[in-house]
C-alpha cells in the first residue's frame, strides 16, 4: 500500500494472530491493495486461511 492505511482496517489487521498480522504486512508492504480487496483478505484470514490462499485471485492497483 502506498497511502496510509484505513484507521478501522488498520485496528483489524491488529487483531489478527501474529502470524497472519506478520504475513499481511509483509504482502502489504510488497503489493498495492484496493480497500475493498484488503477488507476480503483480513476477513479470510480471520477465517483461517493462510496468506497464500486469502491473496490469491487478488483485483491489485
Amino acid at each position: 500500500m502506498n497511502k496510509q492505511m484505513n484507521p478501522r482496517l488498520f485496528v483489524r489487521v491488529l487483531k489478527l494472530n501474529a502470524k497472519a498480522r506478520v504475513d499481511l504486512l509483509e504482502f502489504l508492504g510488497t503489493t498495492r491493495i484496493d480497500e475493498d480487496e484488503l477488507e476480503r483478505l483480513i476477513s479470510d484470514l480471520q477465517n483461517g486461511a493462510d496468506i497464500e490462499t486469502a491473496a490469491g485471485g487478488l483485483r491489485t492497483s
